[in-house]
């Protein structure tokens, strides 16, 4: 059943559901950005993602370097793995 038979069941109008998803984002660090800091990195290549933002993902584990969670002054190496994940 779905959701919004769920509520057509219970005599609720619905007129639109709203499903807020996460914004992922997975980038391999080629040579010309080795050596830069992950929160700088984060920040120049997620649109509208400041420098601050990134340092908190950072700190709550929503962006890693190779599956692995790392401070924001990490220095990225060339073929680093970058995840990032941005909530809604």
């Amino acid at each position: 059943m779905s959701i919004k038979q769920l509520f057509l069941c219970k005599n609720l109008r619905i007129n639109s559901i709203i499903i807020l998803m996460n914004k992922e984002y997975k980038f391999i660090v080629s040579p010309e950005n080795a050596g830069i800091r992950l929160d700088v990195f984060a920040s120049s290549h997620v649109e509208d993602l400041t420098r601050n933002q990134a340092k908190k993902l950072i700190d709550d584990g929503m962006i890693t370097v190779n599956g692995v969670i790392v401070k924001a002054h990490y220095l990225l190496h060339n073929k680093d793995i970058v995840k990032v994940t941005v909530p809604p």
